[in-house]
């Protein structure tokens, strides 16, 4: 039992009047035993009750000794003790609006104290998600940072690839010799595979040229064709103005370091014109690497 409890509880009091309970009795006996604050308090309670229990014997005496003296004494004696029973009704309430005060500063001291607390705690709270949102927001930045930096590269890579598409060995450009030793794949359009397996593309860890066919199917009404290839629903590889062979396919050489492992699409169009194109189909295909 401390001192807080005491007061808030008005242990003292209620212990004077006998109006604890035998279990709380004995708590605040344990402490006020080695507390002189609570024995002091205890004391002059104490002794306040008794001198106003006397004042009290005293008036009631007065009272009865009265009934049988004069009248003018009767008087005197009034004059006297109401004085006094009303200096010490005085001080009875004095020291109780003291008691009062004690007890409610002590109480709005202990509120303010866990007002500040809470403020501390929220504060904190309010600083953790601060540095939170700070490092949720860097993270996102370094990330999108870091994609930026892939399409520059990826853009890199396709214009070294257009500027070097004289050169067989190093991206895609129309091929029309033939090599016995050169992985050939023939790609067919979804508009006429009718949902048949994605044909995959098995390439050597080592770079190596392949080929990619393209039947025209019977499509003979355009004289140049663009071909684009999507990777991920973005732009991979283009070339315009692709003519189709003898047979009539149109055949793009790539080298197996242009692709990285995954799927890819190849979308090929007609160009009649410069302002107008149709789309002649769509060739899926898959990119992956042997085991050696």
């Amino acid at each position: 039992m401390d001192h807080d409890y005491i007061e808030q509880f008005d242990i003292v009091d209620r212990y004077l009047m006998g109006k604890l309970i035998v279990e709380e009795s004995e708590r605040f006996e344990e402490h006020f035993i080695d507390c002189p604050q609570c024995t002091d308090r205890l004391q002059t309670i104490r002794t306040f009750r008794q001198g106003l229990r006397q004042v009290a014997q005293e008036v009631l005496q007065e009272k009865s000794h009265i009934a049988q003296e004069p009248q003018w004494f009767f008087l005197h004696w009034f004059s006297r003790k109401t004085w006094a029973l009303a200096t010490c009704g005085s001080l009875f309430v004095a020291i109780l609006i003291s008691i009062f005060a004690f007890s409610e500063i002590r109480r709005l001291r202990h509120e303010r104290a866990q007002t500040g607390k809470a403020a501390s705690e929220l504060q904190r709270l309010y600083e953790e998600q601060q540095q939170s949102a700070s490092s949720t927001e860097q993270q996102h930045q370094e990330r999108e940072q870091s994609l930026k930096e892939q399409v520059q590269q990826l853009g890199e890579q396709l214009l070294a690839v257009q500027k070097q598409s004289v050169n067989p060995a190093k991206g895609g450009r129309d091929w029309t010799q033939p090599d016995i030793n050169l992985l050939t794949v023939v790609l067919e359009s979804v508009r006429t595979a009718e949902q048949k397996e994605i044909p995959e593309i098995k390439l050597s860890r080592t770079p190596m040229d392949f080929v990619i066919s393209i039947p025209l199917e019977g499509e003979s009404k355009y004289s140049n064709y663009q071909l684009t290839i999507y990777a991920n629903q973005r732009r991979y590889w283009e070339r315009t103005g692709s003519k189709p062979d003898a047979y009539n396919s149109l055949v793009t050489r790539f080298n197996s370091s242009f692709f990285l492992p995954g799927k890819y699409y190849l979308e090929v169009k007609g160009l009649p014109s410069q302002d107008d194109s149709t789309v002649i189909g769509n060739y899926p295909f898959r990119i992956s690497i042997r085991n050696e």
